[in-house]
């Protein structure tokens, strides 16, 4: 019995080690692999089929496998290295060196392969299938080889047919998956129906890449995920015939090309390539056929109104647009407020006011209308308002558009403009307000394109406070008075470090306070950043002149000449005129001010002496220098109004007097008649007071 069981034992212990050693250590993870793999089919499948569409995670799988591989055969290299033959070990380098090599050629290859499909335009076409299935054409093959022909020209662009049709059941979402799997930048997918007279196409449109498209509206631009106008679908209807003689497949070719030539015109524009945008969009127009073009047009007219600044052309294209836009389009408000910016840009302002009028009217009656694009539109309304000179309706647009527009660039860019308005209109208070706010929201927006605006907020801000200062303090105000000026003339230039307009006006300030030295620094640098402008050297000129600096002044006004191409008469006028500017101008609009109102505005500092004498010596070279007459008759004006002495009364009245009569002799200018008359009224007005 004993033999026996030792026996038994024997048996299951060699049963046993035959199970853990022999060939099952090896069968049985490859049969647990095999039932796992079965176990899990459709999720390896699926993820198989992720990896195909999905390049960037197939390559990363791929690498990833391979340095684990390699990391492994390493590792097993290393704590194994006593124990192993050395052939084996070259075996474990070679192989794991030949896997990385392989998986790191795959990954440049697939690397350079899909840039390479980047460079092209990726046109898909899906099988266009018959509903009653009465007979097939040859419809799909047909269009793509006369596709083909007709883009032989276009080496980046390449035709591809999709593995099978795309059903109406299917939808978009299959197009596009489909579409991407192949990388395509458009696919064309549908289906036809025949009857013994006629055949109906159905086509479908999918454009693959999304892309934003910049609306440009005065001067700012908003952007929006695009999709151009461009139809998703659309029928065409003709003779069986047709299609029997391959004319439909060639009008079909032609319109499918026509878009895949409009597309590559887009992404010419997005590299800032407009020529050659303009060109793909003049292909597109010729060679469309069924497909609606009115936003071929609109494009090409846009480019050249943005880009090329060819309004003679840019206008003709957006008419075209408006005159072949479907009924109900859903763009039609952006069409015709481009044209009206077109208009605008022309001086042809009551164009432009009916167009973006009716373009806020087409806006309005949509269920949902766009709130930043209504904004805009009224915001255009109110500038087209404000430079036909109805300043009171400009405000009303203005403060509409408000209502829409939010916080940021869009909000910033109407508080400005109002603010303007409001400018014009003599209301400083208001305007200030709305500049501190138009401030406020400019700053936060990182877009550059609004520097220009936010330097021009702050530079009219500054003046306010230099003309606020002006009116409380009349002529005794200090640098300290002018802190919130000088404060925003910086910050302008701070924004912008080449706003030369804001050097001049910082300039002037600064000589006004007698600081000569900081207002020939502004000046110097004005004329620095635009040496071609003879302004800045005319009011240097006069700046070196008040300090007595004959020769300096003299040499500035030659070289003002000399750049403006004009006499030094003109350039002694010139001068005059900024003396005048600098003084206190505001009298001549206001003939109702009273005899101390005047004396206080004539305080010591005054300029005329210089205005006598700089339009002296303009006369004396041009007796025709009619703004002269003006300005000197204005000065003389002034010191008889401010004289205490009889004699000199009597002397600057006449002096005054006959400078005044020869304005309104050889004036040619209205300005300057009713300026004359008005101080020819003021002065016979208060002579007789006086009497």
């Amino acid at each position: 019995m004993p033999r026996n069981r030792s026996h038994k034992k024997s048996i299951i212990a060699k049963a046993w080690s035959w199970f853990i050693r022999g060939p099952w250590r090896t069968t049985l993870p490859i049969l647990v692999g095999i039932v796992g793999l079965f176990s899990f089919f459709n999720e390896i499948t699926d993820f198989i089929n992720h990896l195909n569409e999905n390049f960037g995670l197939m390559v990363t799988v791929a690498v990833a496998v391979s340095l684990l591989i390699t990391t492994v055969a390493l590792w097993y290299l290393i704590t194994r290295r006593t124990k192993l033959a050395r052939i084996t070990k070259f075996l474990i380098v070679g192989v794991s060196a030949i896997v990385l090599f392989i998986s790191i050629g795959y990954g440049w290859y697939s690397y350079s392969t899909k840039k390479a499909r980047e460079q092209k335009f990726i046109i898909a076409i899906a099988e266009f299938y018959s509903t009653n299935q009465e007979n097939n054409y040859g419809v799909t093959e047909d269009i793509s080889y006369k596709l083909e022909q007709l883009l032989a020209d276009e080496p980046d662009i390449t035709v591809e047919l999709l593995s099978k049709p795309i059903k109406e059941t299917d939808g978009r979402e299959e197009a596009i998956r489909q579409g991407n799997k192949i990388e395509a930048d458009l696919v064309f997918w549908g289906w036809y129906t025949t009857t013994p007279t006629d055949v109906l196409v159905t086509i479908h449109i999918e454009d693959l890449k999304t892309r934003e498209v910049a609306y440009s509206f005065m001067g700012f631009k908003t952007n929006e995920t695009a999709n151009y106008g461009l139809t998703d679908s659309y029928q065409v209807q003709e003779n069986i015939t047709k299609i029997n003689t391959f004319e439909l497949q060639k009008s079909i070719s032609d319109d499918f090309s026509s878009v895949a030539y409009f597309l590559k015109g887009e992404l010419s524009l997005e590299n800032n390539d407009a020529e050659k945008a303009i060109e793909y969009y003049s292909k597109a127009i010729e060679k469309a056929t069924y497909v609606d073009k009115w936003y071929f047009y609109y494009e090409r007219g846009n480019a050249y109104l943005t880009w090329i600044k060819n309004l003679n052309k840019a206008i003709p294209d957006l008419k075209l647009a408006i005159d072949t836009l479907p009924k109900g389009a859903a763009n039609a408000s952006i069409v015709y407020n481009t044209l009206g910016v077109a208009y605008y840009y022309i001086g042809d302002y009551e164009n432009a006011k009916t167009m973006q009028l009716y373009a806020v009217e087409l806006e309005k009656k949509k269920e949902k209308p766009n709130k930043l694009l209504l904004a805009v539109l009224l915001h255009n309304v109110g500038s087209d308002l404000a430079v036909l000179g109805n300043l009171e309706s400009a405000l009303n647009y203005y403060s509409d558009s408000i209502e829409y527009t939010g916080d940021g660039m869009e909000g910033g860019l109407v508080f400005l403009d109002r603010g303007l308005c409001y400018i014009q209109l003599n209301r400083d208070r208001d305007a200030l307000t709305d500049l501190t706010q138009s401030i406020k929201l400019l700053k936060t927006v990182k877009d550059s394109s609004v520097k220009k605006s936010l330097r021009q907020a702050y530079l009219n801000r500054g003046q306010i406070y230099e003309r606020m200062v002006d009116k409380i303090i009349e002529g005794s105000a200090t640098e300290a008075d002018y802190q919130n000026a000088f404060s925003d003339y910086t910050a302008a230039l701070k924004v912008d470090p080449t706003y030369q307009i804001a050097y001049n006006v910082r300039g002037l300030l600064y000589w006004r306070l007698k600081k000569f030295e900081n207002a020939q620094d502004d000046l110097k640098q004005s004329i620095l950043l635009d040496p071609s402008s003879p302004g800045p050297h005319i009011t240097l000129s006069a700046i070196y002149n008040d300090q007595g600096l004959t020769a300096l002044a003299t040499e500035e006004l030659n070289i003002a000449a000399h750049i403006g191409s004009f006499s030094m008469a003109k350039s002694y006028t010139n001068r005059a005129t900024i003396y005048y500017l600098i003084s206190y101008s505001w009298l001549i609009s206001n003939p109702d001010s009273s005899k101390s109102d005047l004396l206080k505005f004539l305080s010591p500092g005054s300029h005329d002496e210089n205005i006598i004498n700089d339009c002296t010596q303009a006369i004396t070279l041009d007796s025709s220098q009619e703004d002269c007459y003006l300005l000197r008759g204005g000065a003389y004006f002034r010191l008889w109004a401010s004289s205490i002495d009889p004699f000199s009364r009597i002397e600057n009245f006449v002096l005054a007097e006959n400078d005044l009569h020869q304005v309104i002799k050889i004036s040619k200018k209205k300005e300057n008649l009713e300026m004359a008359q008005n101080l020819l009224d003021l002065m016979e007005k208060w002579l007789k007071k006086e009497l």
